[in-house]
Formats: structure tokens, C-alpha cells, sequence
């Protein structure tokens, strides 16, 4: 094979492998909104984003992104970024005081462990959610409909976002052509 074809098949190798974006979606978020277990905190229910909304679809990867940051209203100032996020087949979530809120949760990513609440110090940790600070590429797992995303805190009813910049950007993630594609691309420089 002569250095021309070589590189003409590994320019021809990265454009296949690498991911282009199909669609991207930025959500304001609420830092004062969790699906996580509370105690003694009028925390906000973290809101069930649409997969079908976003144009994901489970198997697809998909990267989310934290834009700008909050505070977290005690000691802190406007500069908290700390996010993460569950899948769940439905969009339920249950009341604040359940330990699991998101009955169809499912497992996604690297999971994360989160904090005792402040107040009650009682567990809020759940084996489905995973962490998104600073962004995470994540496979949409099979039978999920619903994606929950909000802050990372252990109390939620004083969380602030002063310049209201608090968001994530949701990006579906596609490869530009079929995988079928490199046997064919492969054959074109086949050694003659």
C-alpha cells in the first residue's frame, strides 16, 4: 500500500470513529430542585426531562454539559457547579420524604454517592444516579423515558443562582456514518 492510500485510510478511519453532534438542547435548571431524599428543606422536585424532547433514544450516548453556577446560599458564593443526574422509565417522582424518589430508576454511568442530608442527616444516596459536573458522556440505558438532573447539595431550600446561569446543555450524540460503512471503506484500499 503507498503512503498516499495509508493516509487517505486513516483520514478515512477517524472521520468514522469520531461522534458528531445530532442535536443539542440547553435546560435551565433550579438549584433549589433535586430528586434526591430531603428532611426539613422546601426543596423543589427536579423536573422530568423528556428523553422523546430532548431526541435521544435509549442505546444512544449523549453528553450533558454544566453551564454557568449557583449558590448555595450559606458560606458559599456564586460558584457551585456540582450536577448529577438519574435515567427513569416514567416521570414520576415521589415525595420528598421517600429515601427513593425516582421509583424507575436506572442505572447509567459511573454512580455517584451523595451526602446525608443537612437537616436529619438521613441518606439520600441512590445507586442510579451518576455525576455531571464539569460533563459526562452516557449511554441512555435501555426502558429509560425520563432524565432527572439537578444540583448536588445536601440542602436545597437555600440554593440560589443569582445571575440565573444555572444550566445544562444536552447534546445527542451520533456516529456520521454506519459501522457497516469500514468494511467497505477498508475494501477500497485493499492491496492489489
Amino acid at each position: 500500500m503507498n503512503i498516499a492510500k495509508s493516509f487517505g485510510l486513516l483520514a478515512v478511519a477517524c472521520v468514522v470513529a469520531a461522534p458528531v453532534l445530532a442535536a443539542d438542547t440547553v435546560v435551565p435548571l433550579d438549584p433549589r430542585a433535586t430528586c434526591l431524599h430531603v428532611c426539613n428543606d422546601a426543596a423543589l422536585n427536579a423536573p422530568a426531562l423528556s428523553l422523546a424532547g430532548l431526541g435521544v433514544v435509549p442505546g444512544q450516548s449523549m453528553l450533558i454539559e454544566v453551564l454557568g453556577d449557583w449558590d448555595c446560599g450559606g458560606p458559599c458564593s456564586d460558584i457551585g457547579t456540582g450536577t448529577i443526574a438519574v435515567f427513569s422509565g416514567s416521570a414520576d417522582l415521589l415525595a420528598g420524604s421517600q429515601s427513593h424518589r425516582v421509583p424507575d430508576a436506572i442505572s447509567a454511568g459511573a454512580p455517584v454517592t451523595t451526602a446525608n442530608t443537612y437537616w436529619c442527616n438521613t441518606p439520600t444516596d441512590i445507586p442510579q444516579d451518576f455525576l455531571v459536573e464539569p460533563a459526562v458522556i452516557v449511554v441512555v440505558p435501555q426502558g429509560a423515558t425520563h432524565l432527572f438532573i439537578g444540583a448536588r447539595d445536601v440542602l436545597y431550600d437555600d440554593n440560589i443562582d443569582p445571575d440565573v446561569d444555572y444550566a445544562v446543555r444536552i447534546t445527542a450524540l451520533a456516529l456520521p456514518v454506519e459501522r457497516t460503512t469500514w468494511g467497505k471503506v477498508k475494501s477500497l484500499y485493499a492491496a492489489k
